[in-house]
């Protein structure tokens, strides 16, 4: 599904790097793995969604993390801001403001992958929340369908 929503932005490659990993994977492995294929030159950047900031502070090595890419911040509709109190004590209050500096200019997307596997459940529509290839795909293999739909 990934090759298929990359297919049309021309920039973007599907890696499947953590697929292939034998072991857990992890966000600083494969930050580790891109910073040694690309070299020196490249600038890794990191893209958190909003909704995902608070448990920033639980990620595995977060603070290589950090040395090893810029992380950048998608704004996603939230039902209150997010409490970084835990993220602070881990990285320190600097660290957290350089996070929140570092904001993409989008729209306000309302959609996850949680609620768009919810609607395939439910047979609504996703049109238009996810590429038309990949919403052919998810409807051709039955993928997310309820058990025993699988196909249908």
């Amino acid at each position: 599904m990934c090759r298929l929503a990359a297919a049309a932005l021309p920039p973007f490659e599907v890696s499947e790097v953590e697929v292939a990993r034998a072991e857990p994977s992890y966000t600083v492995l494969t930050l580790r793995y891109l910073a040694e294929a690309f070299g020196d030159e490249a600038e890794l950047v990191l893209l958190l969604g909003e909704d995902n900031l608070h448990l920033l502070h639980t990620w595995r090595r977060l603070e290589e993390i950090l040395d090893l890419a810029t992380v950048a911040v998608l704004p996603r509709p939230v039902a209150e801001p997010p409490d970084l109190a835990p993220l602070e004590a881990s990285i320190g209050q600097e660290a957290v403001a350089e996070v929140l500096r570092c904001r993409v200019p989008g729209p306000l997307v309302a959609i996850n992958a949680t609620e768009i596997r919810r609607r395939v459940r439910a047979g609504i529509s996703i049109s238009g929340l996810v590429p038309a290839s990949v919403g052919a795909y998810i409807a051709a293999n039955g993928i997310y369908a309820e058990t025993g739909q699988a196909g249908k």
